[in-house]
């Protein structure tokens, strides 16, 4: 900070403040005991201007280290958050209802088919499903009662689109 500014009042400081805040010349000069024309004629010199503008600086530099703070900080407890719900959710694969199961599998598989891409730009996504949740596919397949498009990868069997049919009720 230049020397001109470190001499700068308290009074002067104050008025800065204020002003920076969005209070009107006459209002600084009720709060602090002055003159309107006192206050306007500091407010309007390049002294008092230059202590403005980095005070500006200063608050926006702040204002974004602190948005940069929150924002990771809210990121890192959604991540925190997500783990969470992914365990909550394949949790209740497991469950005895079969209607928590399969919402479960559905938002699973809807996550799962949302984000992944194609590997090489052929097809569609892959999710690997293990047997256990087959099951619980053939129950969300009956319900939708509607055809559904799968990668399947086998150890014997190359990579293959397979279309999988609910049977009929």
């Amino acid at each position: 900070m230049p020397r001109e500014l470190e001499n700068l009042r308290h009074q002067h400081k104050a008025i800065g403040e204020l002003y920076l805040s969005g209070a009107r010349v006459c209002d600084i000069a009720t709060e602090l005991g002055l003159k309107p024309n006192s206050v306007s004629r500091i407010t309007q010199s390049p002294l008092f201007q230059d202590f403005i503008a980095r005070r500006r600086r200063e608050i926006e530099l702040d204002t974004t280290r602190e948005a940069q703070e929150r924002d990771f900080s809210i990121r890192e407890r959604l991540h925190d958050a997500s783990g969470r719900a992914v365990n909550t959710l394949t949790g209740l694969l497991e469950s005895e209802n079969e209607g928590i199961q399969l919402r479960s599998s559905g938002v699973i598989l809807a996550e799962a088919f949302k984000r992944e891409s194609p590997a090489d730009g052929e097809g569609g996504a892959s999710v690997q499903i293990s047997t256990v949740n087959v099951k619980v596919l053939q129950l969300a397949l009956n319900e939708a009662n509607e055809p559904l498009t799968l990668e399947a990868e086998f150890a014997e069997v190359p990579p293959a689109a397979v279309a999988v049919e609910a049977p009929a009720s």
